[in-house]
């Protein structure tokens, strides 16, 4: 069986900072995303909507959306990844925890090591948000259709139950 080095504690080095980076990601995610199209469909009110450009407008939409919030939250990845990886792997000045990392880092590349490797990140996670706010698009449509569905079948039992019958009429 193999030994870790480290113990258990280095398997899950990293996993606080990792948690609360995918927080404020999916707080920030759809916000912006929703805002993008919003504004994009109000500039395109006049234009005809054919399924080709409904997907151009959401991924432009989805695409600005992942690059601004990579940018904003890129520097949590950076140190995440530095915690995990660099500190098992015996490095001096990482080790020692959060704070001294976040110096390390500073001290050793400026405020860019923050955001080295962010091109390359940014072609992973482009079609991967688009995906999933695509299907969430998908499902916020669905959801609106079946609450409509829903709402309307409420109607026709109110509008049932509400038909006064005189009861002349019933004799």
């Amino acid at each position: 069986m193999a030994q870790l080095e480290g113990g258990y504690k280095a398997v899950y080095s990293g996993s606080t900072v990792a948690f609360f980076s995918l927080l404020p990601t999916t707080l920030l995610m759809l916000p912006i995303y929703d805002s993008l199209c919003y504004v994009n469909k109000r500039q395109n009110q006049q234009q005809e909507n054919s399924p080709a450009s409904f997907v151009m407008q959401k991924l432009g939409a989805a695409s600005i959306a992942s690059v601004i919030v990579m940018m904003l939250l890129y520097p949590l990845d950076t140190i995440t990844k530095s915690v995990m990886v660099i500190g098992s792997r015996g490095y001096t000045g990482y080790e020692k925890g959060l704070m001294n990392c976040v110096n390390t880092i500073h001290k050793t590349f400026g405020i860019r090591g923050f955001y080295r490797g962010m091109h390359l990140a940014l072609l992973k996670v482009v079609p991967s948000v688009y995906l999933q706010l695509f299907i969430y698009e998908y499902l916020k449509q669905y959801t609106i259709m079946a609450d409509q569905d829903v709402k309307a079948e409420k109607k026709l039992e109110l509008a049932a139950e509400s038909t006064f019958v005189p009861k002349e009429a019933v004799a």
